[in-house]
């Protein structure tokens, strides 16, 4: 199967629209999938935590 997709791109796009599909009608999946990728996503604390890092930097090097 991996080589036919290698073979043939439109095969493999179908494919791939398939699982998205399948992925988007079940919420069993779509849970494991969203809990996988949360771990990778930066929070708006995460954000201000860096820009207040980014700031101290910043007026230590004027200094």
């Amino acid at each position: 199967m991996l080589e036919e997709f290698d073979k043939d791109e439109n095969a493999y796009k179908e494919f791939v629209k398939r699982i998205a599909v399948g992925i988007a009608q079940d919420n069993e999946i779509k849970i494991l999938v969203l809990n996988s990728v949360i771990k990778d996503v930066a929070t708006k604390n995460d954000i201000d935590n860096v820009r207040k890092e980014v700031d101290n930097l910043r007026k230590e090097l004027k200094a």
